[in-house]
């Protein structure tokens, strides 16, 4: 009876401790559990972030752009405003030189 008593008493022995297993590992899992939502709360939260410095450095970028396609149009204005005053300088110095010559046919025809 003692020999029985001794074996049930081991395996109780063993059964309590294989509860004790289950029942840490079972906590362990809960904090694994914890930890992973935290962890997939901080993925999103930087995802959103990432999508926030994305989002801005998109419109950074096509502002910039926008700034410089403006820059270079204004400058094709300014290139082709002085073409244009160049061209009217030498058009009224070719008027000019054509007043002359009137000028001077009609003293001509005159004498």
């Amino acid at each position: 009876v003692r020999v029985v008593d001794q074996r049930c008493l081991h395996e109780a022995k063993r059964c309590w401790m294989a509860g004790q297993r289950v029942e840490e590992a079972e906590i362990g899992s809960e904090h694994l559990a914890v930890s992973n939502r935290r962890l997939k709360e901080q993925v999103k939260d930087l995802s959103e972030q990432l999508l926030g410095y994305t989002v801005n450095s998109t419109a950074a970028l096509r502002d910039q752009h926008e700034e410089s396609r403006e820059e270079e149009s204004k400058t094709a204005w300014q290139q082709s405003l002085s073409v244009l005053q160049h061209e009217l300088a030498s058009a009224r110095a070719r008027e000019a030189a054509l007043l002359q010559q009137l000028q001077r046919l009609q003293e001509v025809v005159k004498q």
